[in-house]
């Protein structure tokens, strides 16, 4: 069996070096942690790292009607306008422009208004790909070609 760092025909340990298993020898054993010593008769194995499934996307959304919510979930609470905004150390007329929803507010600004008003404002919603994104696909030469002669046909 060679050794998967310099090459010589020698190896004889399992090594763990930088994360990666690898068959080695005695004089490249000594970089990394030796797992076990190779046996002749068994058949070479390549290692490969385990790669953690990946989640589906999502992005982070403002829900519908946030305004409104947080003027129920204000009144709720007996609170002005001014009271919540020195609560939650924002600008007053900011804030009554997010109510009128005529501003998007920020995810900072949304998390302290759940925090403070004890509501939900934000939603975490999975991007999903149109199906016109994925009969999308570039031109290669040949269709170019393709597209060329029926041009010339026409």
């Amino acid at each position: 069996m060679d050794c998967e760092m310099c090459g010589r025909k020698s190896a004889i340990y399992n090594v763990v070096i930088e994360g990666a298993k690898l068959n080695v020898c005695a004089q490249c054993a000594k970089y990394g942690k030796i797992v076990s010593k190779a046996s002749e008769g068994k058949k070479e194995q390549k290692f490969a790292r385990e790669i953690p499934a990946q989640k589906e996307p999502t992005e982070i959304q403002v829900v519908e009607d946030y305004g409104k919510k947080i003027v129920t979930a204000r009144e709720k609470r007996s609170m002005s306008l001014g009271e919540l905004a020195r609560k939650i150390n924002e600008v007053q007329s900011y804030l009554d422009r997010v109510e009128k929803e005529r501003v998007l507010p920020t995810e900072k600004l949304c998390k302290k208004l759940e925090k403070e008003l004890g509501i939900a404002l934000i939603e975490q919603v999975a991007i999903t790909h149109s199906n016109e994104e994925h009969k999308k696909k570039d031109l290669t030469l040949g269709d170019v070609v393709n597209l060329k002669k029926k041009q010339n046909e026409e």
